[in-house]
């Protein structure tokens, strides 16, 4: 089997002893860096939800609990909250190669600072994770990091994912944003006129847009 391979592998804290397959489901016996031995389900190490067996978990506790002495962090609940699954997530994406999403960013070189490596930094750093917001870079190319990173709504990053949409119009090279506001017209008009409707620029700027009721009107007069 495929998952035989991961014997001997180390994943964070933990290293694959054996495999084993119940009712098709796939577990590692593992034996994490502590001393303890526990049965995890694969999926989970290999997507980086699981790294310890939980003696991890307790020291982030431990930890968070001296950094909210200190800061005046609120706690309650972080182990169970969006701001550890979403530090999780980004450590994943970037360093995990059986990650679904490691091509995005650790594949085309996109890492994380260091210091993240350990939760608490993380949580100093960027504080909890605001309610309706995800962690987001600045600069699409740039790495995890305080002065990259920021908590933002799904609009502020779609508006920031438009800043990296170039085409080129008149033999100049610009950016879609800033030609649709240049052009007054909307951004999802243009862009899918181009990349939908696969339009060359020149025309996706020059057509004028038929509204829906001149076009009923023009086909009612040709009846």
């Amino acid at each position: 089997m495929k998952s035989d391979k991961h014997i001997g592998q180390k994943f964070n804290k933990l290293t694959i002893q054996s495999i084993t397959r119940t009712n098709n489901i796939t577990y590692a016996n593992c034996l994490c860096d502590c001393g303890n031995n526990k049965t995890i389900r694969l999926h989970a190490i290999l997507c980086g939800d699981t790294q310890s067996c939980r003696c991890l978990h307790r020291k982030i506790a431990s930890d968070i609990g001296k950094l909210s002495l200190r800061h005046g962090h609120g706690v309650r609940g972080t182990l169970h909250n969006s701001t550890y699954t979403t530090w999780q997530g980004m450590k994943a994406r970037c360093g995990n190669v059986d990650s679904r999403d490691y091509y995005r960013y650790g594949g085309r070189g996109i890492s994380y600072d260091p210091k993240w490596e350990d939760f608490v930094n993380f949580l100093s750093d960027m504080g909890h994770k605001p309610k309706g917001k995800s962690l987001d870079r600045i600069d699409n190319n740039g790495n995890y990091c305080k002065e990259n990173c920021r908590w933002a709504t799904n609009k502020e990053q779609s508006n920031n994912r438009r800043n990296d949409v170039y085409v080129t119009y008149n033999n100049a090279r610009i950016k879609l944003n800033v030609l649709s506001e240049s052009i007054n017209m909307k951004y999802s008009t243009l862009y899918g006129r181009i990349f939908t409707k696969k339009m060359s620029v020149e025309d996706a700027v020059n057509i004028p847009i038929c509204p829906h009721n001149k076009r009923r009107t023009f086909n009612r007069k040709q009846q």
